[in-house]
C-alpha cells in the first residue's frame, strides 16, 4: 500500500482556487451555451466559443424584431457573463501569482 504525504493547508488552499476557477469556467460555458441557444430561437446565430459572446449581444441589443423582455432578459445575461469573465480573470490572476511564489510549482514549468 502506497501511502501520500499530508497535504499542507497551502496546498488545499490551491487545490481550492483551481477547483473554483474549474466551476466558474463550467458556469461560463453553460451561460454561454444558453445566450447563443435563446439567440437561435429568434433566428440570430453566432459561431461557438466565449469570445464570439459578446458581439452576439450586441447583435441582439440592436435588432427591433426581437421582443423587449427578451433583450431585457439577454441584458441581464450579458452582465452576469461579464461579472463572470472579470471572476475568471481575478482567479487567474490568483493562480498566477501562487505559481511565481511556489517554488515546486516553478521548478515543475
Amino acid at each position: 500500500m502506497r501511502f501520500v504525504p499530508v497535504k499542507t493547508a497551502e496546498q488545499q488552499a490551491a487545490l481550492m482556487l483551481v477547483g473554483v476557477r474549474e466551476r466558474l469556467i463550467q458556469k461560463r460555458t453553460q451561460l454561454v451555451n444558453a445566450i447563443r441557444g435563446y439567440g437561435a430561437e429568434f433566428g440570430i446565430t453566432a459561431a461557438t466559443g466565449a469570445c464570439r459572446v459578446v458581439p452576439l449581444l450586441e447583435c441582439i441589443a440592436e435588432d427591433e424584431t426581437i421582443p423587449e423582455l427578451a433583450r431585457e432578459l439577454f441584458v441581464l445575461q450579458g452582465k452576469e457573463y461579464a461579472q463572470l469573465q472579470c471572476e475568471i480573470e481575478r482567479i487567474d490572476a490568483k493562480l498566477m501569482e501562487w505559481h511565481r511564489n511556489d517554488e515546486c510549482s516553478v521548478r515543475l514549468r
